[in-house]
C-alpha cells in the first residue's frame, strides 16, 4: 500500500474534542442582539468543558470569521478573554474556506513547534450583518455608500459577477445537468434529517444559553432553524437563476452541502 505523506505529522485533533452550536435564524432568535465574537468565546469555553478539555492547556488560538463584528480589532485575544483565558493568536478569513484554513493554520502552528496545543474557533453571522461607511475623498460628502455583506455576495472581484454566476459558469463548463444538482440537493437534505433523527448530530451540536446584561438567561439555542424538508418535485419546479442554480440548490452547487459544522 502506498505510504501517504502528511503535511503536519506533529499535529492531530484528539477525537471528540470538537463541537458546534446549532444554526439559528438571527433575526428571529435571541442571538439577534448578541456580539458574535463574545458569544463564540463563551461558547468555546462551555464546549471545552463538556469535552473535558482544560482551557489552560491552550497556548494559542486561531479564530476565523468573514463578516465584521464589534471589537474585531482585537481578534483572537478578545475571543480568548471571553473564554476566560489570556491567549495570543490571530484571525483568519477566506470566505467559504475560512473553517478549513483555520484548521490548517493551527496545524502549521503545532508543526513549527511554536505551540503545543492550539484552539480553533470559527463563527459568523450573515443575516443582520453590520453596515460600513467607507472614506471616499473623491465624493463631495467625503464618504462612500454604506456597504454590507450582501454587496460581496453580488460581486466576485475575480470575475465582477455574483457568486451564483460563478456557480452557473462551473455548471456549463463541466456539463453538470440540472437534474443532477436537484438530486444531489435532495440527497443532502435527506442525509441531514437522517443524521438528526439518529442522534448523530447530538454528538457534535451543543445547546447554548444566551444571557442578558443582568446575567440572566434570555433564551436558548437548541435547534437548527430554517432547515425544512424538501422534495425532488419541489426542487424541479423552481425557476433557474443561472445554469442549474435555483433558490433551493444554490448552496449545494457551490459547496455540495446544505450546512457545515
Amino acid at each position: 500500500m502506498k505510504k501517504v505523506e502528511t503535511a503536519y505529522p506533529r499535529a492531530r485533533i484528539p477525537y471528540g474534542t470538537w463541537g458546534s452550536s446549532y444554526f439559528p435564524a438571527w433575526q428571529s432568535s435571541v442571538l439577534a442582539e448578541v456580539n458574535i465574537g463574545q458569544f463564540a468565546g463563551e461558547s468555546m469555553g462551555r464546549i471545552l468543558g463538556l469535552r473535558k478539555v482544560p482551557k489552560d492547556m491552550l497556548d494559542y488560538l486561531v479564530i476565523g470569521s468573514t463578516v465584521p463584528w464589534h471589537w474585531k480589532f482585537w481578534t483572537a485575544p478578545m475571543v480568548a478573554s471571553c473564554m476566560g483565558q489570556r491567549l495570543p493568536g490571530h484571525h483568519l478569513e477566506q470566505a467559504c474556506a475560512t473553517g478549513l484554513q483555520a484548521v490548517v493554520a493551527a496545524a502549521a502552528q503545532v508543526q513549527s513547534g511554536a505551540s503545543d496545543v492550539v484552539g480553533v474557533c470559527t463563527f459568523d453571522r450573515t443575516s443582520d450583518s453590520p453596515a460600513g461607511v467607507f472614506p471616499e475623498r473623491r465624493a463631495h460628502q467625503r464618504t462612500f455608500t454604506i456597504s454590507d455583506v450582501w454587496d460581496n455576495f453580488g460581486f466576485d472581484p475575480a470575475t465582477g459577477n455574483a457568486m451564483i454566476a460563478t456557480a452557473g459558469a462551473a455548471a456549463r463548463k463541466y456539463k453538470i445537468s440540472r437534474s443532477e444538482v436537484d438530486e444531489l440537493t435532495c440527497l443532502r437534505y435527506e442525509q441531514y434529517f437522517q443524521a438528526k433523527s439518529s442522534g448523530f448530530l447530538d454528538r457534535v451540536l451543543v445547546p447554548l444559553e444566551i444571557l442578558n446584561l443582568q446575567g440572566k438567561v434570555s433564551g436558548r439555542i437548541d435547534e437548527d432553524t430554517g432547515v425544512r424538508k424538501i422534495t425532488l418535485a419541489a426542487l424541479r419546479s423552481q425557476r433557474e437563476l443561472d445554469t442549474c442554480v435555483t433558490s433551493g440548490t444554490q448552496t449545494t452547487l457551490r459547496t455540495a452541502w446544505p450546512r457545515c459544522s
